[in-house]
């Protein structure tokens, strides 16, 4: 493994929204990144170098001050790794409020 610095143009889309009584919520991301200047060394070239996100997200209010969230997200980057990685998660969101 190596540190890298690149630079290049993105593309993102992202929409989200809820539903049903502002119970859930849901997101979809996509990224795209093409790096046009790069200083590691490796032996891509062309649209092997593309960076790719794409993101999935759903939250189900449970109380007024507790939610569950969970998030699917799949991405690629190849100066670090040259495979797609599949990353899901799930977390229990509390939320307090300190000052009225």
């Amino acid at each position: 493994m190596q540190d890298y610095v690149q630079g290049g143009i993105e593309l993102q889309a992202n929409f989200t929204g809820k539903a049903v009584n502002n119970i859930l919520s849901y997101g979809i991301l996509a990224e795209i990144m093409y790096p046009f200047a790069h200083n590691a060394t490796t032996t891509l070239e062309g649209a092997e170098l593309i960076n790719a996100e794409f993101r999935f997200t759903l939250g189900i209010k449970i109380f007024k001050w507790a939610s569950l969230n969970y998030s699917l997200a799949v991405l690629r980057v190849p100066l670090v790794v040259d495979e797609w990685q599949v990353t899901n998660n799930l977390m229990l969101s509390i939320t307090a409020n300190i000052v009225k």
